[in-house]
């Protein structure tokens, strides 16, 4: 076709409405005609697409290109034309390696062929150290994407995991590390980014729980805290994968499964609450006290949070404890009301499940408390003061002043009960002085506010 006769056509299909000016391009107005006749380029024109058109393409063009193939949906000729282009010699040979430059292609390339840019991300990934993998996180979003794109699949999930994970905990405290959000999100119960069914999702987290590396079982913890979260949200992405339905959401398909889902993540946490790192296990032991409020009115879950809970440590339980007594104060600002009556009756089979705490155990669980939750004011400092008075007298001072060394939310009060219980200990006055050089003034003020207010 001469110039003129291509002009003169592209002028009658936008007389009937099939053709768009899109500045000095023309476009294919409807989108079903347009990937139909992609499909057909792609079929009888493969060989012309890959040798002759692609090179003689800019980035905007080819990332285009990739695009309406994508729309295509799963067809074997583009899958055969991508796969060839990937290997050895071709256009993208070196996509999803570290001397790529054109990451703006990984998410249509990993639609089109999910398994060999799943492989090559792995190998990439593998071969670079810590530093190198915080790097690429922040300058190469698209192998993020990619990797999400990835792990919808059933098939790459592990390995777009493994590759998601890799790039989350390259900084101390990965649960804020680039992709650590999203890599949790892999295990949401009702709205997983990914198809992966439930049971294969557990049991790889339950595996990332074991693992030697601190930083991977940190964010085992925020999984798994996901995995139970009574609701959720989720941003729309990774399913969408050009005109192709890789394959429904993972979703539970019965109540029973998401329970059972919800509660072997419980499991999983109270696991990580008696981890060798104090750290994971106090960020474990308080996701399992926050799911206390979510599932009391659930009786199977609830049952099972019990169960989880009691094989805490003693520091896990306190928190327990410290957040019962939070909701008790709670549901005591609307008492016997429809909303909390239910919720409170949970919380009383909940706790009688539970260990019953000792003296000093009490104790701990009070100087977790905050003083809002307690009406009138003064409950919680009368409930502190006697439970003080539990402990065995030569012990009491040292362990309050143990109790402040920790900063808990009653630290104002504990100081009011040194004032009330040792007024004349030089040693009491120099111990809250020294945790006031530390920043942790609150004991020191409210002893002093006690004496004073005591007239000394």
């Amino acid at each position: 076709f001469s110039t003129l006769d291509l002009k003169a056509a592209a002028e009658d299909l936008h007389r009937d409405g099939l053709l768009s000016r899109l500045g000095r391009f023309r476009a294919v107005t409807p989108h079903p005609l347009a990937i139909y006749l992609a499909r057909r380029g792609w079929e009888q024109f493969a060989g012309q697409i890959t040798a002759s058109l692609l090179p003689s393409l800019d980035r905007s063009m080819t990332a285009r290109l990739l695009q309406r193939a994508t729309d295509i949906g799963e067809f074997a000729p583009v899958r055969e034309a991508v796969t060839r282009m990937l290997a050895p010699g071709g256009a993208f040979e070196e996509a999803g390696t570290v001397g790529d430059d054109h990451d703006d292609f990984l998410p249509y390339l990993a639609v089109l062929t999910p398994q060999v840019i799943a492989d090559r991300l792995a190998a990439t990934l593998a071969a670079l150290g810590d530093q190198q993998r915080k790097d690429t996180a922040f300058r190469r979003p698209q192998i993020t994407l990619a990797l999400e794109k990835l792990a919808w699949h059933k098939e790459t999930f592990q390995t777009a995991a493994d590759g998601l994970l890799s790039l989350a905990v390259t900084d101390e405290n990965s649960s804020r590390a680039v992709g650590a959000p999203r890599w949790a999100d892999l295990f949401g119960n009702m709205l997983p980014i990914t198809s992966a069914p439930p049971q294969d999702r557990i049991r790889y987290l339950a595996y990332i729980a074991t693992a030697t590396d601190g930083r991977a079982r940190r964010l085992a913890v925020t999984a798994a805290a996901r995995a139970c979260a009574g609701h959720e949200t989720v941003g729309v992405f990774p399913e969408v994968q050009g005109g192709f339905l890789v394959a429904a959401r993972g979703t539970p398909g019965t109540w029973q499964e998401a329970w059972d889902y919800a509660g072997s993540a419980m499991d999983i946490l109270a696991e990580l609450a008696g981890d060798r790192d104090p750290d994971i296990a106090d960020e474990a032991a308080g996701a399992l006290a926050a799911l206390i409020h979510p599932y009391l009115e659930n009786g199977q879950l609830r049952d099972r949070l019990a169960q989880a809970i009691s094989q805490l440590p003693p520091a896990g339980l306190t928190k327990a404890r410290t957040q019962i007594e939070h909701l008790r104060a709670l549901f005591a600002r609307a008492p016997g009301t429809h909303d909390t009556a239910g919720r409170e009756a949970g919380l009383d089979d909940l706790e009688a499940a539970i260990p019953a705490a000792s003296a000093e155990e009490e104790f701990d669980a009070l100087a977790g408390a905050s003083r809002w939750d307690f009406r009138p004011d003064s409950e919680l400092q009368r409930r502190l003061d006697n439970a003080a008075l539990t402990i065995r007298a030569g012990r009491r001072i040292e362990r309050i002043l143990e109790t402040i060394a920790t900063r808990p939310a009653a630290g104002f009060e504990l100081g009011r009960t040194l004032s009330t219980l040792a007024a004349g200990d030089a040693r009491v006055l120099d111990g809250l002085i020294a945790q006031a050089a530390a920043c942790n003034l609150e004991p020191l003020t409210g002893y002093l506010t006690d004496r004073a207010g005591r007239g000394e």
